[in-house]
């Protein structure tokens, strides 16, 4: 067990420096930077850093600010109807994917968006996915 402790960051703990950036951004947030989004120059862990804050969360709320709480929603729905359709595996996926997030800036919005957007668009989509199940069940009863 000390090998795991010694020679990975478990050791740590949750005193990370990703906590640190964390706590340091929650202190800067007031109502006006919760509404137009937080400049992250202002966030003394973030400078330090390079300006890289590792959470794709506080990078779109930066960006965003009160306009990510509506995405937020639609990836909560999509989370809990995949769940309801009993599609286990890919409700997996997206959480997994939404706390990757956590941990770097380059999901949501960046790079990898191709991957995760049917899933997070899943609540919208599935009618359509359920009429073109049914239209094809048609053709091969015919």
């Amino acid at each position: 067990m000390d090998v795991v402790m010694v020679d990975t960051n478990l050791g740590a703990g949750l005193t990370s420096d990703r906590f640190k950036i964390a706590g340091d951004f929650l202190a800067h947030l007031n109502f006006l930077n919760v509404l137009k989004g937080t400049d992250l120059s202002q966030v003394d862990a973030v400078v330090d850093f390079g300006g890289n804050p590792h959470n794709a969360y506080i990078r779109l709320q930066s960006f965003y600010g009160a306009a990510l709480l509506p995405f937020l929603v639609v990836v909560f729905v999509s989370l809990v109807q995949l769940l309801v359709d009993k599609k286990y595996l890919l409700a997996s996926v997206l959480f997994l994917y939404l706390f990757r997030a956590y941990f770097d800036i380059f999901y949501l919005f960046n790079l990898f968006d191709f991957l995760v957007f049917p899933l997070v668009f899943h609540w919208y989509f599935r009618r359509y996915l359920n009429q073109y199940r049914n239209s094809g069940d048609a053709l091969l009863r015919s």
